[in-house]
């Protein structure tokens, strides 16, 4: 575990925006209350976490970041009962941090690993909201929940997209800020808010022009620790973009390209291509030159070397009648005599070709095609990562199918 301070904001006074201070308080009000019901051996470990934090003050008042770090023993103890029992902190991405997410005081070994391999200033966020207006409309979303028991859509999360430097790729992280253990005070009368106002003022993305009128920041004082945790979620990102391709794109050469750069994220290796050969008929009959309802790297490689249609065409009706799906991880002149359909690839600089059978409503549609002019394995785990985003394309190939027709 790591007590090195982490600036999450540098150069930037986020923390001005509204008072507050570092103090576990909260959590020993939280441990006291949870030790007046909790009756089985847990109840042994919270007196001794509260008994702990009690010896010392400082932890109870105004502490800094940098002054925590003397409290190791007692941090570590709060690790142990904020997460379960089987985790493990070298691959957890876990930390605390200020009341108002600033500052990162004690984080695990991953946590601050993955800061200093992905410095904040390089990241860019998904929504493209600048710094500042994301933390007022976290800060708000607090005092409107404590409050006025108003519940934003949003959760405090954001996703974040890194460049893998080694895979070129890009990667998305979720960062979930916690705040059970920030209290918030308020100075004062608290003034009525219009509800039905304030809903107008969200449909119209100018609610926190508003709040910062109603709710001045001056009159609350944030006391407490967040605690932070950064989640993968790489995969689901990719499958969400086949979705959005889906939905918004047309079912021509534009959702094929979002849908292709999709499955190179799902897949997380970038020496892979992938084409898509969706199975087009008209009179019963295979078309495959249309260029706006395919992107296969068989049909361009195939036109390329000028092989006869109906070479290519009997390859694929054959196919139809035994639908598998068929791995070569290095096409030589072994496999070109079994194959000669694979002389086409290898002349066109294919080291590997994979095709995986693709399904709509148990009818065969067409078919996914997994390259490299590497040598590639496609693995269980690469099928694995492949499988959720099936039944998606399955519905492009439909949706193609249709459109064509």
């Amino acid at each position: 575990m790591n007590t090195n301070v982490i600036q999450l904001h540098k150069n930037e006074c986020i923390h001005c925006q509204v008072k507050s201070n570092l103090s576990f308080r909260p959590l020993v009000e939280y441990l006291k209350d949870r030790l007046r019901t909790e009756k089985s051996v847990k109840s042994e470990f919270y007196r001794f976490l509260l008994e702990k934090i009690e010896k010392n003050d400082q932890l109870l008042g105004n502490i800094t970041a940098q002054e925590v770090a003397k409290y190791k023993d007692t941090l570590e103890l709060i690790f142990t009962i904020l997460t379960p029992l089987m985790a493990n902190e070298e691959d957890m991405f876990w930390a605390l941090s200020t009341p108002i997410p600033d500052e990162i005081f004690f984080s695990t070994s991953a946590f601050y690993k993955f800061f200093k391999d992905h410095d904040p200033k390089n990241k860019v966020d998904k929504t493209g909201e600048p710094l500042e207006k994301r933390q007022l409309r976290f800060i708000y979303n607090l005092i409107l929940e404590r409050f006025y028991n108003f519940s934003y859509v949003l959760k405090n999360e954001i996703i974040y997209a890194h460049i893998n430097p080694k895979t070129k790729l890009t990667q998305y992280y979720n960062i979930q800020t916690d705040t059970k253990f920030v209290d918030i005070m308020h100075q004062g009368d608290l003034p009525e808010i219009s509800f039905e106002k304030l809903g107008q003022q969200f449909h119209d993305n100018c609610e926190l022009e508003y709040l910062t009128q109603v709710l001045p920041l001056q009159n609350f004082h944030f006391e407490g620790f967040s605690v932070i945790s950064i989640t993968d979620v790489t995969l689901q990102h990719a499958i969400d973009g086949i979705r959005d391709a889906l939905v918004n794109h047309n079912y021509q050469s534009e959702a094929y390209t979002h849908v292709i750069q999709a499955l190179k994220t799902l897949s997380g290796e970038s020496n892979l291509e992938f084409g898509l050969m969706p199975f087009l008929t008209v009179n019963n009959k295979l078309v495959f030159d249309s260029k706006e309802f395919s992107q296969s790297m068989l049909i361009n490689s195939a036109k390329e070397s000028d092989l006869e249609e109906e070479v290519f065409y009997s390859l694929v009706d054959k196919y139809k009648e035994n639908p598998r799906a068929i791995f070569v991880s290095h096409i030589n002149d072994d496999q070109i005599k079994k194959d000669p359909f694979l002389r086409v690839l290898k002349e066109a600089g294919v080291c590997s070709y994979s095709v995986l059978p693709i399904f709509y409503n148990t009818q065969l549609a067409g078919v996914l095609e997994v390259y490299s002019n590497q040598e590639v394995v496609v693995d269980d785990r690469l099928l694995s990562r492949l499988r959720p985003a099936m039944p998606l394309i399955g519905q492009l190939f439909q949706y193609s199918i249709e459109e064509f027709d």
